[in-house]
């Protein structure tokens, strides 16, 4: 795809625990929401993004910071697009809430 112009973009949540946002009884994120979070930026910012196939398994927090796998599954969208050598590039983020992460990174094929 390199030199062909296309934008792909995938729309997800680095964390989405629906029950967590709806408690929202603190001002600051679930601990188990950051230290996901934390996780899967590390990887990405450092060029490991093959170690999350296995998130459900690997990652800290998996299954609290995603019950169920649909908004964090688009990453891999992004990720396939950007094929296996790609720069990756954090544009900012924040959280909704105490408990959605919303990241946002840029994959370009190198």
């Amino acid at each position: 795809m390199a030199g062909e112009n296309i934008l792909i973009v995938a729309s997800g949540h680095l964390t989405h625990n629906l029950r967590e946002y709806s408690r929202q009884s603190t001002a600051n994120a679930a601990p188990e929401t950051v230290t996901f979070r934390d996780w899967v930026h590390d990887r990405l910012m450092h060029g490991d993004a093959e170690a999350l196939f296995d998130w459900p398994h690997s990652a800290p927090h998996a299954a609290f910071a995603h019950p169920t796998p649909e908004h964090f599954l688009p990453l891999f969208v992004a990720l396939g697009a950007a094929g296996p050598k790609h720069a990756t590039e954090w544009l900012g983020g924040g959280w909704i809430g105490d408990s959605l992460a919303a990241d946002n990174y840029r994959f370009t094929p190198v």
